[in-house]
């Protein structure tokens, strides 16, 4: 089918539209300079390809934002700079991380990339979100799924046996979760488990080294506590797998060094912190939708209300720090009104 002509000069951005281009450049801004330091100490020749590419695409990708902005005119966001990165600071983890790193934001990219491309109209942005869409598959599947099948450290999914024929639920027990006889898992829930829990397990790991580098002691404090609650959720989420008798994630602490330099402002680890806090938030309101079982949807909306809470406090730090730039708004009329009635 061929594309409808559009005028995109005399077409105004949608408030959907200037929201998912700012969170794009705010997050792709994180992920460049967080790989710029990545590049200067990784060892394998196949990990420092990928990295390259990731940071070569995402440079190319905040030029083409950068120029959107002023075209609109529209402020550019300050987002993460060269400024929040100490490039030359000792390694803080290994090669082998920077696998799961690279696959956990690939993979909340690509939710974003989806629905910006589903909710914005103008056919200018449309096309930007689907070439970024299309450039992260590229990147998932074709290299970092197959570097980490190639060093033995991808994470597979748990199997289960396959059915025979089609089923129907019979019993209302299909719920029961917390009294009686619970069912077994269906195959949506081992997934959303496992998925919160591998994502867990990336977070704990993740503020364990953002705590053991923090400068300031409150921040740091912050990442103690929110290394604490990722332990918790991933502890929960495993022990239903387990009580099931079904394989595990594993956790990634054994790859952090013993490097007690930050190579990272505290503004882009908190900033860092808040995405994975959001993120996780989403995951949780996905899982409940799909785990029909309520001692799960229980777990997920207490991990939900404990993650929103935490996001919270992160939120409350940043704007304490003076950190937080704010995402564009809309006009407030009410103060608009008084102002003419001053004059």
């Amino acid at each position: 089918m061929d594309n409808v002509s559009h005028d995109t000069k005399n077409i105004n951005l949608t408030s959907v539209e200037v929201g998912a281009l700012w969170n794009t450049y705010m997050v792709e801004s994180l992920v460049h300079h967080t790989y710029a330091y990545f590049l200067k100490h990784v060892d394998d020749p196949d990990i420092k390809k990928f990295l390259k590419h990731s940071h070569d695409t995402t440079r190319e990708h905040l030029k083409l934002l950068e120029a959107l902005f002023k075209e609109e005119k529209l402020p550019v966001p300050r987002g993460i700079t060269s400024e929040d990165i100490n490039p030359d600071a000792p390694r803080l983890f290994t090669d082998k991380y920077y696998i799961y790193f690279e696959e956990h934001m690939s993979r909340f990219a690509l939710t974003s990339y989806s629905q910006a491309y589903a909710q914005c109209s103008r056919l200018d942005i449309r096309e930007l979100f689907k070439t970024q869409f299309v450039e992260l598959l590229i990147l998932v599947n074709q290299w970092v799924t197959e570097v980490a099948l190639s060093k033995g450290v991808y994470i597979r999914p748990p199997y289960v046996p396959l059915p025979k024929e089609v089923d129907f639920v019979k019993r209302q027990n299909f719920f029961s979760g917390f009294f009686g006889e619970k069912r077994s898992l269906t195959v949506l829930e081992i997934t959303h488990l496992f998925n919160n829990a591998d994502t867990n397990s990336i977070g704990t790991t993740q503020m364990t080294a953002y705590s053991q580098v923090a400068k300031s002691k409150d921040i740091r404090d912050y990442f103690i506590k929110g290394r604490d609650l990722a332990k918790t959720f991933y502890k929960n989420f495993v022990d239903v797998l387990i009580s099931e008798n079904i394989p595990i994630p594993p956790s990634h602490n054994s790859e952090i060094t013993d490097s007690i330099e930050s190579p990272f402002s505290d503004r882009l680890m908190l900033f860092h912190v808040n995405l994975l806090s959001s993120a996780g938030l989403s995951s949780y309101g996905m899982a409940i939708t799909g785990s029909p079982r309520n001692d799960l949807s229980a777990l997920y909306g207490k991990a939900a209300i404990e993650s929103a809470a935490y996001a919270k406090e992160g939120a409350s730090l940043m704007i304490e720090k003076g950190w937080m730039e704010q995402t564009p708004t809309a006009p407030d009329r009410d103060e608009l009104a008084k102002l003419v009635k001053s004059h």
